[in-house]
């Protein structure tokens, strides 16, 4: 059992994919809506975070699966 927990690296694809399955997993419960991400959203968020000097990603790996999520940035 390998645990880690560390920044997103936007630039690599594994790091993507597993913010696009998590976030999926979020949008797919009712608490996210009850529906998957649509597939614009899965084309255009990270482009768009790409584009973003205030975004910090982290994910939580269990056993080279991504188990948890935080995003931040600012808003207001």
């Amino acid at each position: 059992m390998v645990e880690l927990i560390r920044t997103i690296d936007l630039h690599d694809p594994r790091d993507g994919a597993a913010l696009l399955a998590l976030l999926d997993g979020y949008a797919r419960d009712p608490m996210g809506g009850g529906e998957a991400l649509p597939d614009n959203v899965r084309r255009s968020l990270i482009p768009q975070l790409l584009q973003r000097s205030d975004y910090l990603g982290v994910i939580a790996w269990h056993d080279e699966i991504p188990v948890g999520l935080v995003n931040c940035f600012a808003g207001f």
